[in-house]
């Protein structure tokens, strides 16, 4: 039964401050739903939210959102971690924090660019990486097709979304003094 609880101030402050493991900790909060305990799981795991929102730096971002959004990640996977599997929380965190994050941008681009269009640039520039370096030159439209087994309107589609990005990127780049934002 999940019902709202207090406990007691001291007891919080022994679990603040004892090497008590967060698997244990949200298994008490998942049984008493204790707001004071959510707060101590929560201050647990600040330096894992800083260093994941860090990594999502950018230009077109603040950082007080990215790490916004990455707290409700982080809320998300106390919700959702499961003690029974005997897994790291912090490993399922992790996971939960960065897929909020890229969530979040991808839902904020001015421009949007689908999904499977990232996978496949993804290939694209493993494609590229290997071509160059084995032919010594960059490939021709064709070969890109060929190697990666797509049309050649799928490369100009690639392009054109590479380009959009770059494009935004380059808007949101402050490197000549005039800010867009």
């Amino acid at each position: 039964m999940n019902t709202l609880i207090s406990i007691p101030s001291n007891k919080i402050d022994l679990l603040r401050f004892k090497k008590v493991p967060v698997e244990e900790l949200i298994e008490l909060y998942s049984k008493y739903n204790s707001p004071d305990l959510l707060g101590v799981i929560v201050e647990k795991n600040k330096k894992l939210v800083y260093k994941i929102a860090n990594q999502f730096k950018s230009p077109s971002s603040e950082i007080s959102d990215v790490l916004q959004i990455a707290y409700t990640g982080l809320l998300v996977a106390i919700n959702r971690f499961d003690v029974k599997l005997n897994n790291k929380f912090s490993t399922f965190a992790y996971y939960c924090i960065k897929g909020e994050i890229q969530h979040y941008i991808r839902d904020n681009k001015l421009i949007k660019i689908p999904r499977w269009l990232w996978k496949l640039n993804s290939i694209f520039n493993d494609f590229v990486t290997k071509f160059e370096s084995k032919n010594q030159r960059y490939p021709t439209k064709e070969e890109i097709s060929v190697g990666m087994n797509v049309s050649v309107s799928s490369i100009d589609e690639i392009l054109k979304a590479r380009e959009a990005a770059f494009y935004q990127y380059s808007l949101d780049n402050d490197s000549d003094g005039i800010s867009t934002n």
